[in-house]
């Protein structure tokens, strides 16, 4: 957008940009899409107190006239909240079924740069249990370290 530095939402129905600080440009930071210098730009916008609220990033800039701040609109996505614990439960490769009190863990790969990930008084039905996931070349190893009720536990590295 001229004169912002930003990354347009969109085009309206004449072509023209539309003037407005919103949360999606982030969703380009790291493709390659935009060069450094736009990538510190849309960066340093989002991580302002306008689109930042301390909580997560709001949709629209609270310095937008279509900004709402109830609860249904602008405020941090409940999904993004859970996004970093769907990610690791990704990457650990947990399956549970609570029906059968049954928890898999299929080949479970920590990032190269995470060596180790513990995770405390994970519950599930009526158990509970701590894990412990260590990575060393290209395996990752997971060790129950402590349980608490009749959960099955299948562990496939």
């Amino acid at each position: 957008m001229s004169g912002q530095d930003y990354v347009a939402l969109a085009l309206d129905r004449q072509g023209n940009q539309c003037d407005v600080i919103s949360s999606n440009p982030g969703h380009l930071l790291s493709t390659g899409i935009l060069t450094k210098a736009q990538e510190q730009s849309v960066a340093f916008k989002l991580m302002r107190p306008d689109m930042f609220s301390g909580w997560g990033i709001r949709t629209l800039s609270s310095q937008e006239l279509a900004y709402n701040p109830n609860p249904v609109s602008c405020v941090p996505q409940a999904w993004a909240a859970g996004a970093m614990i769907g990610m690791l439960a990704a990457c650990l490769g947990l399956r549970a079924d609570t029906n059968e009190n049954r928890l898999a863990i299929k080949h479970p790969r920590l990032p190269s740069w995470l060596g180790r990930v513990r995770i405390s008084r994970l519950r599930l039905s009526n158990s509970c249990l701590d894990l412990e996931f260590s990575s060393s070349d290209r395996s990752t190893i997971c060790r129950v370290a402590d349980k608490d009720g009749d959960l099955q536990i299948r562990i496939d590295d």
